[in-house]
């Protein structure tokens, strides 16, 4: 599949920052398993005020107290799924994305999980969280086109079981993959 070393390869040092407003950082934390490496996800409440009710990384808005993009996604990784920084080896980040809904440039840090855990959800903002494998969110990659009023629009979800991971989580999952050397086919349609 790929190994730690081939990670490195593809992420960027983590950007400094010298502004608080309209900027969130994301983690999106690989777990290694025997011969695999898994993804964690949390499942967002209705609570939340934007993204509800989808899966997502762990991560939030930056916040005043942060000094830096490593310190949010840490503190949201905590605060979301009590998962401790010490358990989250940081390895780099990707490119940061817009995304529309919530109107904020966000930074994907990529990090590995090298301690067991055991995730609890925060009980207002998050009503799961769970692991795929990456071979399961391959295997259940789908694209399809979408026709706006101003034109076609490719859409990536990754669907299995209950959980359908779309919008900006899924251009990050799909981005990571691209840049290891995964190959993604749509695999199917969706329902």
């Amino acid at each position: 599949m790929f190994n730690l070393e081939q990670i490195k390869g593809v992420v960027h040092p983590i950007p400094s920052f010298n502004t608080h407003e309209n900027y969130a950082a994301v983690l999106l934390p690989l777990i290694p398993k025997e011969n695999e490496w898994e993804i964690l996800f949390v499942h967002r409440s209705n609570n939340t005020p934007t993204h509800k009710g989808q899966v997502a990384f762990p991560g939030g808005r930056v916040s005043t107290q942060d000094h830096s993009y490593t310190e949010t996604v840490l503190r949201e990784t905590r605060e979301e799924t009590n998962i401790p920084a010490d358990a989250i080896k940081i390895i780099g980040a990707l490119p940061p994305r817009y995304t529309y809904q919530a109107r904020l440039s966000v930074l994907p840090i990529v990090g590995v999980i090298e301690k067991e855990v055991h995730p609890q959800p925060d009980s207002y903002e998050i009503i799961e969280v769970f692991q795929e494998t990456v071979t399961n969110l391959l295997s259940n990659y789908v694209k399809r086109e979408v026709l706006l009023p101003n034109g076609t629009i490719r859409v990536m979800h990754y669907y299995k079981g209950k959980h359908l991971i779309w919008g900006f989580t899924a251009r990050v999952l799909h981005d990571f993959f691209s840049r290891i050397g995964l190959q993604q086919e749509d695999n199917r349609t969706l329902p």
